[in-house]
């Protein structure tokens, strides 16, 4: 689906005073500006629209409830326990248990720690532990990583429709 933008208008552009057109750039869809912003032949209505129908890709027919109903919760809990407790050679778990390391991983991506300098922050959906900027992925960092996502059997269809 291409993406339809508006004409662009003298208020977001100008002549720069050497001469270059390109000085100034379309505002954001939150991104505040001058009075003319708000006038409804020029309000930006997309942020309103953050979930269209034709984003989901289970379709309008879909029954979300229904579908979470059918989870074996209790094996869902066993699966979770499972993973969490089960000491892997190539990343043994502290103590026997996963939950430390899953709290600190969680804690370096959601927190504030160290946006200062690129590290961290959940603006950027990244983890302090390896920097954006970084070269090759470490394999630390990919074992942590694996420890995440390895119990899906126990839900009766993901959100994608595979069982």
């Amino acid at each position: 689906m291409p993406e339809q933008h508006p004409p662009i208008t003298e208020t977001t552009t100008g002549a720069a005073s050497n001469g270059c057109p390109v000085v100034g750039h379309m505002k954001y869809p939150v991104e505040g500006g001058g009075n003319q912003d708000w006038w409804p032949n020029r309000l930006n209505l997309k942020v309103l629209h953050q979930n269209p129908a034709v984003a989901d890709p289970m379709g309008a027919a879909f029954d979300y409830a229904a579908e979470v109903a059918t989870i074996d919760v209790d094996a869902l809990t066993r699966d979770i326990e499972e993973v969490m407790t089960t000491s892997q050679p190539w990343w043994p778990a502290d103590y026997g248990h996963y939950g430390p390391l899953f709290i600190r991983m969680a804690w370096h991506a959601a927190g504030t720690y160290r946006i200062h300098d690129g590290r961290g922050g959940a603006g950027a959906a990244c983890s302090g532990s390896r920097r954006l900027t970084a070269g090759p992925t470490t394999p630390a960092w990919t074992r942590r990583a694996g420890c995440c996502g390895r119990s899906r059997r126990s839900t009766a269809r993901s959100s994608h429709g595979r069982t």
